[in-house]
């Protein structure tokens, strides 16, 4: 059967179903939902197949009567079909006004009676506690808990969030938290194997330092923003030393001899901020190589003052970054959002 067929089976038997759970008490309906959760649990762990179309239905049909009880909405057909999509590992396009938002709750609630945790990819911070306070309500009806992702949030806060059924959160931050478990966990390897102790490093496993509670399922609000757009931004986690860097003095350096540089003549900036030194500008800044400095290089002489005409013509305060607690804080260009846990790579 192909998948029009499938999707518009799914529909007429979500609907009908859902028309049969009006008259179920609260309690009804999250006992319901409770026998799904269980059966998928099973299922899931006894077989690779995928859960059957009375299964998905029926998961459908208990967000369908929950957000006519605590939203007061009625899903369209096109809002259930798109859901139904997205149940189905594709990629569904909606118009504006179409109601997207209610939409992807079909698929996170679905996923997330699996048992094993969905996150609900979006945007910015913003459309993350938007649409998990509007939603939590109509999750809560049928038993799932939810979390958001906010700036500012301790560790504990975090590893909460990720512990709900549900968790709602910018796409970065969900790939920089799955990088910072990553580096835990290799942490907690080397500290083992410095100790002399017999430790075996798994991908992916779990481990009680780790944000995550594990990689189930993501549902993406605005693909082609949170897959694409944000994908200029690499994400690079690193660990900087508190104070001034090894080659400080080379960096102060570099940057009085980028003073002395004739744009046009010495370096040029093309039209993506990016800068080259010309043969003239590299004779010049070997010329002007100080002698004195004690402390190493960790790259070429020219690199460093490479980077310095970089900060000096290319990256502005208030508009790349800004100044917070006396430390540098990128700007998001796509967003204008600050990000306090970012650097620039290359030093």
């Amino acid at each position: 059967m192909n998948t029009v067929a499938v999707n518009s089976k799914r529909l007429k038997l979500s609907k009908q179903l859902a028309s049969e759970l009006v008259d179920c008490s609260a309690s009804e309906l999250k006992a319901l939902a409770n026998r799904q959760r269980h059966f998928a649990c099973e299922h899931i762990a006894t077989s690779y197949e995928t859960l059957d179309d009375q299964w998905q239905s029926l998961s459908t049909a208990l967000v369908i009567e929950a957000t006519r009880r605590t939203l007061g909405f009625s899903l369209f057909d096109t809002q259930i079909e798109a859901g139904l999509i997205f149940a189905g590992n594709r990629v569904c396009e909606m118009q504006t006004g179409e109601g997207k938002t209610l939409a992807m709750a079909i698929p996170a609630a679905s996923r997330a009676l699996e048992g094993r945790g969905v996150h609900v990819a979006v945007p910015n911070e913003y459309l993350a506690k938007r649409d998990y306070d509007f939603l939590r309500p109509m999750f809560a009806a049928v038993d799932l808990t939810s979390g958001v992702l906010q700036t500012g949030m301790d560790e504990a806060s975090t590893r909460n969030a990720y512990a709900q059924d549900i968790t709602y959160g910018p796409g970065y931050r969900f790939a920089f938290d799955y990088l910072r478990d990553e580096l835990a966990v290799e942490r907690s390897r080397v500290e083992r194997a410095t100790q002399g102790r017999r430790f075996q490093f798994t991908p992916g496993c779990d481990s009680p330092r780790r944000l995550q509670r594990g990689l189930h399922a993501a549902i993406i609000d605005e693909i082609d923003h949170v897959l694409l757009d944000d994908a200029m931004s690499p994400l690079v986690i690193s660990h900087g030393v508190q104070g001034d860097a090894l080659d400080a003095d080379w960096i102060r350096a570099a940057n009085q001899c980028a003073e002395h540089l004739v744009v046009n003549q010495d370096y040029q900036i093309d039209a993506k901020n990016r800068i080259r030194l010309a043969h003239r500008g590299i004779s010049q800044v070997y010329t002007l190589q100080p002698a004195t400095i004690e402390c190493e290089l960790v790259r070429p002489w020219h690199e460093y003052v490479t980077l310095a005409l970089r900060a000096q013509h290319t990256l502005h305060r208030d508009r790349n970054y800004t100044i917070l607690d006396e430390r540098i804080c990128i700007i998001d260009q796509s967003t204008g959002r600050l990000h306090q846990d970012r650097t620039w790579s290359g030093g």
